[in-house]
């Protein structure tokens, strides 16, 4: 079954642009990831320091070697330089209601 992950990325104030050239930059990697079904990157109308990553992967365990191997590649560390707080990925199940 698919999960859904919602990652909240508060970004240092400043670096919304550098935030979304990377974001640009990375997520046509993501979208060719095994398991890989979907993915939005929103940012808050109310804080524009605020974006919101929602993904979608056929199972945790897809995210999860996602997951893995971004952090792996570096890739991690580059984006991480931007935040202000750490992202906690929140993981939802579809209730198929």
């Amino acid at each position: 079954m698919s999960v859904t992950v919602v990652l909240e990325l508060k970004l240092q104030p400043g670096t919304r642009e550098q935030a979304k050239k990377e974001a640009a930059a990375i997520l046509p990697d993501t979208r060719k990831y095994p398991g890989y079904v979907a993915l939005s990157l929103l940012q808050s109308a109310d804080e524009p320091d605020v974006l919101m990553i929602v993904e979608q992967w056929e199972s945790r365990a897809h995210y999860q070697a996602y997951f893995d191997w971004r952090m792996a590649s570096g890739t991690m560390a580059g984006i991480g330089a931007l935040l202000a707080a750490p992202p906690a990925p929140r993981f939802f199940d579809d209730t198929g209601i």
